[in-house]
């Protein structure tokens, strides 16, 4: 994942039809240009001060956008809360990924959570690049004032906004008090500017759908395959007979000793706790910073 996203592209181009044909099927019919016309689309997604895996979902798509034919611009959240409040602060600002976009793809880096500068900047931006679609990609609450800004002037514009939903709450953020009251108000009135929402999942579909009241303008866009990237040799082989699993994505607290739960999860699931399943050897890639 360190590999800068136009590099991963380019090494892929040798990619098989079958392949291309993958990430094409995750394109949801809101942004689909004709065949005449080249949609200027501006995403809305987290610079890489406070890195995370929507920040690096974020780059590869706009640069699959940009290899599709759209032409696409970015603002950036830079930053995102204050750095004491974050879990992973010792980690902010610092240099842990040479992830960068090529250099035609015009963008702001970025809003801060205070505005201030940041967000006329933004806002002028915005303005001067009239996108015909802006996308925010959604993923905690403390986006969602910066997000309502860039809605209701995108609406001024004649822009669609569409929201890209990753995280219906972040359940650190549940359990602040108001957040849950404060989520649901201001999200309803972001939807609502909104022309179209999409999820990932079934559940995150029912999550979504029931919390917000949305109806037919929520879609189910699964994630494209990902076998675009290039291959590289194992780290570690398994022994003959082993079983890989590879658990990557977040361990929260409240779940107890997370990594054993996560075993024994995937002992059941491969028939149970009994010498009847073959052996197995999990490897698990959290956010360290939510494992205690």
């Amino acid at each position: 994942m360190n590999n800068s996203v136009n590099e991963r592209y380019q090494e892929s181009e040798g990619a098989s039809p079958q392949t291309q044909v993958v990430g094409r099927a995750a394109e949801p019919d809101l942004i689909r240009p004709s065949a005449c016309e080249s949609k200027r689309v501006c995403l809305v997604g987290p610079g890489t001060r406070f890195l995370s895996g929507i920040t690096y979902y974020s780059y590869c798509l706009i640069d699959a956008l940009t290899l599709a034919g759209y032409d696409c611009s970015a603002i950036f959240i830079r930053k995102l809360v204050p750095a004491c409040l974050y879990p992973g602060r010792v980690r902010v600002g610092e240099n842990l990924s040479d992830l960068r976009l090529p250099e035609h793809i015009r963008r702001v880096d970025g809003i801060d959570w205070y505005w201030g500068w940041s967000v006329v900047r933004a806002v002028v931006f915005l303005w001067k690049e009239r996108p015909q679609i802006l996308v925010l990609q959604w993923w905690t609450g403390a986006v969602l004032h910066t997000y309502l800004l860039l809605a209701l002037i995108s609406r001024v514009l004649g822009c669609k906004v569409i929201v890209e939903f990753h995280e219906a709450q972040d359940v650190g953020e549940a359990r602040l008090p108001f957040a849950a009251t404060y989520m649901n108000i201001g999200g309803r009135c972001l939807l609502k500017l909104s022309s179209g929402q999409l999820v990932h999942s079934q559940y995150d579909w029912n999550l979504v759908k029931s919390r917000y009241r949305l109806n037919e303008t929520l879609q189910i866009v699964p994630h494209a395959g990902y076998d675009y990237l290039p291959a590289k040799p194992p780290v570690r082989l398994a022994p003959k007979g082993v079983i890989n699993l590879l658990y990557f994505g977040v361990i929260r607290p409240f779940k107890g000793e997370p990594v054993q739960l996560l075993a024994d999860s995937c002992r059941r699931d491969l028939g149970g706790l009994g010498s009847t399943h073959p052996p197995y050897r999990l490897v698990a890639l959290p956010q360290s910073y939510y494992v205690h």
